[in-house]
């Protein structure tokens, strides 16, 4: 039987707790939800003790699955005050899954201000101190862990930017080949990771678990694989094995996701690919956000303080955060609070505090907002631009279940880039509950695996409502519902993105 581990920071203790029955069939972002739902204040202070940071994998984590290598960090978010569920690939998801942990819930806050590493061996955890790392950036403090804990260790950590405390602070993980290339970068969870002092989580005493051939298993891997290997998708299955963790390439260090390509020519008009990569992994260094990131640097050429594509100035400005200077430091507070402080009309950016399905059929196609400067981070995140070039059903047929299918994904650890052959094929639906009913021994139906997924919305809008998010209670509701966005043409589009609740 799965387990949870629960840390409590204020009085340094561990328990291993069988996971509670209700929780059995969900993982990823729906415990995420349902937790938080039960278990956190909705108007606590996001880097106070009484949030709680959880790290769980999906439930097809445990196994070798070359599409089911992704892990889900939330909490409440700093940035948006509301529920955050980032996701994100690499070794950590596997490792706790072998182990039979369900969940890593970390809460409290310590009395001193001293580093931790939370140590994992098999069911076994501990704290402990880790001084030597404060201040290091997330590729040294990645070296160092290796040399103390091995090369095969999963790690999960923060940089710099996560022990300041700034809304923007991303979390780190290690992909298959040691590179820390996968970042859970939604919402502001490495300032609460930074808040409880948990320098980074290391995984290790996995053993591979004795079982019988999952040939269901291997016959969705062929399916998904023969979908998403046709001529067209090369390039996207490319992608896919990056953004996954489980097949990047030795020179990972040098590659950027697409989402991130698109935010700094989207946000920051920079043109120059040698500067995407400079910037990216100067932000990954430091352990921020990148499209985050990029978006308040938009707002800093906005405000004419650097100027528009350059991205030598743009580099400049992030490396202040680390020095700590007042633009350093506004800039990592992110982009709602950049534009505020310098008077400026908030760069929109669809954050996670109301559902995608909330839009339903009111959403706007991806072709309408490549050029616009105001609205394009729902499809430059890689929360929904994953399926950007590759869906072609019409646009009243995405709506809610569109959403649902999203979160089911990151609920089973799968990558988002093998939506569309869910969208478009009935037989991978076949295969997945086959694959998933083999694996638990569960009766699974697609009707109840699709209503898990919708709970576990429903759950992330009873979250946000209670932490205030309703009506003209919700200060993004004006916002977005009168706001006209442009395209560069001067054309107005979509008047009323969001419905008011």
């Amino acid at each position: 039987m799965a387990v949870c581990l629960h840390v409590d920071m204020t009085q340094k203790k561990i328990q291993t707790v069988d996971v509670p029955r209700r929780y059995e069939k969900t993982a990823g972002r729906a415990f995420v939800a349902n937790f938080c739902v039960e278990k956190i204040d909705p108007f606590c202070y996001p880097l106070g003790e009484k949030n709680k940071l959880i790290i769980t994998p999906g439930l097809l984590s445990q196994t070798d699955f070359p599409f089911a290598g992704r892990i889900t960090i939330g909490a409440k978010s700093p940035l948006t005050q509301g529920v955050a569920a980032a996701n994100g690939g690499g070794r950590t998801a596997g490792e706790l899954a072998k182990n039979g942990i369900k969940a890593v819930i970390i809460e409290g806050l310590p009395a001193q201000d001293k580093l931790y590493i939370l140590e994992i061996n098999g069911l076994a955890a501990r704290l402990v101190e880790a001084e030597n790392l404060r201040g290091k950036g997330v590729g040294e403090t990645v070296t160092l862990l290796k040399q103390k804990y091995g090369k095969e260790a999963a790690i999960t950590c923060i940089g710099p930017a996560g022990e300041m405390l700034p809304p923007t602070a991303a979390i780190a993980n290690l992909d298959e080949n040691g590179h820390a290339s996968c970042f859970c970068g939604r919402g502001g969870l490495g300032a609460v990771m930074g808040a409880k002092r948990i320098k980074a989580v290391v995984v290790t005493g996995s053993q591979p678990r004795p079982e019988r051939p999952n040939k269901p298993m291997e016959k969705l891997e062929r399916f998904l694989c023969a979908k998403l290997n046709a001529p067209s998708e090369t390039s996207l299955l490319t992608r896919m094995s990056y953004s996954l963790g489980k097949t990047t390439p030795h020179n990972a260090s040098i590659l950027i996701k697409p989402g991130t390509v698109q935010a700094f020519k989207t946000y920051c008009q920079i043109a120059d690919s040698r500067q995407h990569m400079l910037l990216n992994s100067l932000i990954n260094e430091l352990g921020l956000d990148t499209l985050e990131t990029a978006a308040a640097i938009g707002i800093f050429m906005e405000a004419e303080i650097i100027p528009w594509g350059d991205g030598e100035a743009a580099y400049a400005l992030v490396k202040e955060v680390k020095e700590g200077s007042s633009l350093g430091l506004l800039l990592a507070q992110g982009s709602r609070a950049a534009a505020e402080a310098l008077g400026l009309e908030q760069n929109p950016h669809f954050k996670q505090i109301y559902p995608d399905y909330i839009l339903k059929n009111k959403r706007p196609t991806p072709e309408s907002l490549n050029d616009n400067f105001c609205a394009a981070q729902v499809f430059a995140s890689e929360h929904i631009g994953a399926l950007k070039q590759h869906l072609r059903p019409p646009l009243e047929a995405e709506g809610e279940f569109y959403a649902v299918l999203n979160c089911l994904l990151d609920s089973l650890g799968l990558s988002l880039y093998t939506g569309p052959v869910f969208l478009q094929e009935n037989a991978a639906w076949d295969n997945l509950l086959e694959a998933i009913n083999y694996l638990y021994g569960w009766n699974l139906q697609k009707e109840e695996l699709i209503n898990l997924s919708s709970q576990a919305l429903r759950a992330e809008l009873k979250f946000n409502t209670l932490a205030g998010y309703t009506g003209r209670q919700n200060y993004l509701g004006g916002q977005y519902t009168e706001q006209r966005f442009y395209r560069q043409n001067g054309e107005a589009i979509h008047n009323n993105l969001f419905p008011q609740i």
